[in-house]
Formats: structure tokens, sequence, C-alpha cells
């Protein structure tokens, strides 16, 4: 079966951490305690790189895999500030090639060493294929997310596996079909899951906050100007999803906003938990809060 088409520009404007990688992608380390220094101008260049050999004792490890999805506007290392900004001590790595599916990635010898670096706690496995919503390709799928999962497994066996699902655009054109959000997000989330069921991961549904934002504030920009990639506001909430989906619990209260307006950060931090926290066993989140240095099950 051929490799299906990414939803992922090249834009040599866009504020992309990371823009002109290496081919192979790369890997990045950043610590939470000095994110507040260089979150905010990452978020239109690129960051300060601070190479740090190793995780502090009691630090929860997170590897995030993926493309531009992933880099644009320094998502992990939002992440690791709004985590450290709600008490969590959390060591982030980001592998990440552009352009570049998880089957088409999932050879290269960076993806290996990001895998091999940690005893990690969490894997998070980001792809940008639409076609995960069709179920006559999903072997072509499993194929990729099984060999990922047994790569992960090797290296770090208590690893738990954080699944994105894919958010739709305003309109796009799969399989000779014009889909309008509305129509298509729905099957992008029956296919997460019917993957992320199968193989026991758990799921970061940011796509289907995408929906409750635009259900609830139309307004709200989500898409950068290439009408694909995530908007400022759209990363924040991407890191509030996968906060909530990783610790199970709410990001509410986080003063931390990449440079948002309050009432803007107020809403994504309330939707991704609503998202997130009211259908915790369809995305495969254990019931009750979790310790921030507990193992997943």
């Amino acid at each position: 079966m051929s490799v299906h088409p990414i939803r992922c520009s090249h834009d040599s404007g866009h504020p992309e951490p990371g823009h002109g990688t290496p081919a192979g992608g790369t890997v990045r380390r950043l610590c939470a305690a000095i994110l507040f220094l260089v979150l905010l101008p990452a978020c239109e260049g690129n960051p300060v790189e601070v190479e740090i050999e190793t995780p502090a004792e009691g630090d929860t490890t997170i590897l995030f895999i993926g493309n531009s999805l992933t880099s644009y506007y320094g998502l992990p290392y939002q992440f690791a500030a709004l985590a450290d900004s709600q008490g969590r001590n959390v060591w982030v790595e980001e592998s990440t090639k552009e352009g570049a599916t998880l089957t088409q990635y999932r050879e290269s010898a960076s993806l290996d060493a990001g895998i091999a670096a940690q005893d990690w706690d969490w894997v998070v496995l980001q792809d940008s294929s639409p076609y995960i919503a069709f179920p006559e390709y999903h072997d072509y799928y499993f194929e990729t997310y099984i060999d990922l999962q047994q790569r992960i497994g090797r290296e770090s066996p208590g690893a738990g596996i954080v699944m994105f699902m894919l958010y739709a655009l305003d309109v796009e054109t799969v399989q000779d079909t014009v889909w309008a959000f509305a129509d298509f997000q729905p099957l992008l989330r029956e296919g997460t899951l019917a993957i992320a069921d199968s193989l026991g991961f758990r799921v970061a549904p940011v796509g289907w906050a995408f929906r409750a934002v635009r259900a609830q504030r139309p307004e709200l920009p989500l898409y950068y100007l290439d009408g694909v990639h995530p908007s400022r506001e759209a990363q924040y909430l991407q890191a509030c999803v996968y906060y909530t989906a990783i610790f199970g619990e709410s990001p509410e209260g986080s003063p931390f906003t990449a440079g948002l307006p309050d009432s803007t950060v107020t809403f994504l931090q309330r939707v991704a938990a609503e998202v997130v926290l009211g259908e915790a066993e369809t995305w495969n989140l254990p019931p009750g809060r979790r310790s921030p240095h507990t193992r997943p099950e």
C-alpha cells in the first residue's frame, strides 16, 4: 500500500521551532525549570535550546514524536511550562520530522535515538494522515503503531503511549470527497479510537477539543495562516489536552498563558478539561487522579 498524503506544508515563514532541521529529524531537550525564560521568544521564532544530560530524580519523562503539528509554537515546551506551573516536574523531549508521517519517520536514526534516550514514562505519537478516518486503511496504520509500540516497550517497558487525535480542517478533500469539519471530525475520532482501543493506547482528543472550541467560540482562530497548522490558540489548547490526558486532572487555574489573553486561556483550559475528563473512559484514562510520578498501569 502506498504512503498516504500528509497534511503538512512547508512555509519558510512559519513559526515552527526547528525549521530547516536535517532530513533525519531532530531531538530537542528542555527542562521545565527554565521554560519561562525561553518559551515566549520561541513563540515567534526558533527556541533557545538548552542541553541537559539527564532528567532529575522524580521527573516525569515524556517524549513527543511527530512532525510540525507538534513542533509549531514549541508545543512540547508549552506542555512542560504548563505542567511546571501546576507543580509537576517533567522532562520533555521532542523527536520530530517536518513533513513526515509516522510511517515515514519510524525508520529514522534520530527517532531510534529519541526512543532510546531515556526510560520514558510517556511517549506521545502524533500522526497527521487523514486516512485513519477510513477502516479500509487501518491495517496500514496498525503496522506502524504496533512497530512503534514494540520499540518503545523494549526501551521503556513501563511507558504509557498517548495517541494524538488529528483535527479536521475547515474543508478538505480526501478520497475524492470534499469534507466539512463537522462531517469529517467524527470519522477521525472513530478511526483513532479503533486503533487506540485495540493497542491499549491513551488518547489525546485534540480533534474533539477543536470541535468543542468551534461550537462555543467559532470566532477563535484555530489554524495558522496556511489553514493546516495550528494557531497559537490551538497549540495552547493542545498543551492543555495533553496535560489533562497524561495526568488525569484539569489544567484550570494554571498561570501559564503562552502570551495569550487571560480570557482565552481560561476558556481553553476549561474546554480541555471538559473534553478529556468528560469522556475519560472513552480516551482510556484510568479512574481517579494520577500521582505526578506514577507510571502507567
